[in-house]
């Protein structure tokens, strides 16, 4: 799948990702980062889910993205947001407590952006990543990954969940950075209306790409069985479940 592509796409869809994609469970942020006030780089920050959850709860947070179209969005929510890589921070040394990324690892070139985020934690620091991969156990989940693909599968193809687990352990611990890496699996939940689940699937990089023909036919797919499945025949709303996955790793 070409990287290029898919980020092209994603960053076009950032209404589409600020409006439909979920956020983050309150108790695997807090695992990451715990309760005190910590000085946070949301670094990938995108629309600023993850960095406006990390504000809610008193930290005191600066996210990063590279999309002038993603950031637009995060300052509307009066976040502060700064324009820059992940593999060229835009800061000082040691300036912060924390560094978390949000779904958006697998976007870096870890082997640049990992010594950044190591430069500019202060002693002890620690490193986050959270992802929300769905539970296919589901029935109509199961009904879902048929249509779009396994996202146990791509999950691996891309970097995320358990093959974001083994590239985000080995990369951090690669060169002493960091150590003790931690990884937790929390349950998380997502309110959706059929339409808004379409929209969902169509913020997708992976779906974006698509050609439109066939982006459409496998969009319909989707109305299909909001119409048809049995677990979601007739509902207006209905839930949406994830797996949470959050890795936490130590400065050395």
């Amino acid at each position: 799948m070409d990287l290029h592509a898919r980020r092209s796409s994603f960053l076009s869809k950032a209404d589409e990702y600020e409006r439909y994609r979920p956020g983050y469970p309150a108790a695997a942020v807090e695992w990451v980062i715990g309760r005190s006030s910590r000085r946070v780089i949301d670094v990938g920050c995108g629309p600023g889910n993850l960095t406006s959850q990390l504000a809610e709860v008193g930290h005191e947070v600066v996210g990063v993205d590279p999309s002038p179209n993603m950031l637009e969005r995060a300052r509307k929510k009066g976040l502060r947001v700064v324009l820059a890589a992940a593999e060229l921070l835009p800061f000082g040394d040691a300036c912060a407590d924390v560094v978390t990324a949000a779904t958006a690892f697998h976007w870096f070139d870890a082997d640049r952006a990992v010594p950044e985020m190591r430069r500019v934690l202060g002693p002890d620091g620690i490193v986050g990543l959270l992802t929300n991969i769905r539970d296919e156990r589901v029935p109509w989940i199961g009904a879902l990954s048929e249509i779009i693909g396994s996202e146990a599968a791509m999950a691996v193809k891309l970097g995320g969940a358990e093959g974001m687990e083994a590239e985000f352990v080995s990369t951090l611990e690669r060169g002493g950075l960091f150590r003790a890496t931690e990884h937790r699996i929390f349950d998380h939940e997502q309110v959706l209306r059929p339409e808004e689940l379409v929209g969902l699937v169509r913020s997708r990089s992976y779906i974006a790409i698509l050609p439109d023909a066939e982006r459409k036919r496998l969009l319909g797919a989707i109305r299909e069985l909001c119409r048809e499945h049995p677990d979601l025949r007739g509902k207006d709303t209905f839930l949406m479940p994830y797996k949470t996955h959050a890795f936490r790793s130590w400065a050395c």
